[in-house]
């Protein structure tokens, strides 16, 4: 009776460790943003935020791509 009570606990105990283990890697997406006047790829501080810093990457603003024609 008692093996049968820890084997159960030890079951709850292993699901909850892996789904805790599950959402602490979940990816975090964050936002990115081109400044259209200076070039420079900005990143969102946190996930799915709205302050952005300045990174060293340059991006190309889709709104110079000249359409073909």
């Amino acid at each position: 009776m008692m093996k049968e009570w820890l084997a159960k606990l030890a079951l709850v105990v292993f699901i909850v460790s892996m789904i805790v283990i599950a959402i602490n890697t979940m990816p975090q997406h964050k936002n990115y943003h081109c400044h259209s006047k200076n070039f420079h790829l900005y990143e969102s501080i946190e996930a799915n935020g709205n302050v952005f810093l300045k990174t060293k990457k340059e991006c190309i603003d889709i709104r110079d791509i000249k359409e073909k024609k």
